[in-house]
Parts: C-alpha cells; sequence; structure tokens
C-alpha cells in the first residue's frame, strides 16, 4: 500500500509503473483514472459495477470488498485521525 496524492490517470500511471509489473492483468471497477494503467503498458480489464448497494454485491469484488471494509475499520480504530503527513508510516505499519 502507498499514498498517491490523488484519483488521477497521471497518478494511476505513475503508481502502475513503479509497484506493478509489465505481465499483470489489472482488474478495477472501471473509474476513470484506472485508464492510467493501461497508459502505463499493463493490461486493464475494467469491470464498471455502477455503484450503489448493488455493487459491493458482485462476486468479483466480493473479497477486495471486505478487505477494505476491513482495513478502514482498522485504520479508524488505531489511529482514530489519519493526518496526511503520517499516513505513509501508519500504511507501513498496517501493512
Amino acid at each position: 500500500m502507498s499514498v498517491v496524492e490523488g484519483f488521477r490517470k497521471r497518478e494511476l500511471a505513475a503508481w502502475t509503473q513503479k509497484f506493478v509489473h509489465p505481465d499483470s492483468i489489472v482488474v478495477s471497477d472501471g473509474l476513470g483514472c484506472f485508464r492510467g494503467v493501461a497508459a502505463a503498458g499493463v493490461e486493464h480489464q475494467p469491470m464498471v459495477t455502477g455503484g450503489g448497494a448493488a455493487s459491493l454485491e458482485l462476486e468479483d469484488f466480493r473479497w477486495l470488498n471486505i478487505i477494505l471494509g476491513n482495513f478502514k475499520k482498522a485504520l479508524h480504530g488505531t489511529y482514530h485521525k489519519l493526518n496526511p503527513p503520517h499516513l505513509p508510516s501508519n500504511l507501513v505499519e498496517f501493512c
């Protein structure tokens, strides 16, 4: 896990070049910024979920949603407030 400046195509492209193996296949929910994955030369397979409660029930994203939910609860329960200057070390500690 690492901090990105925001959900923008160029941010995801830079992150992908740094952390994702070129032979990987990245599956996302279709959010526009994930086009940066393909721009970085990595195969991207978007699965547009449409958002809302129904999208949480998609089997393809079930475990990812559980992991993210547990991660958020752990961060909020442990740190109570996350400050941008400390976020990288909070993520390292969590990992």
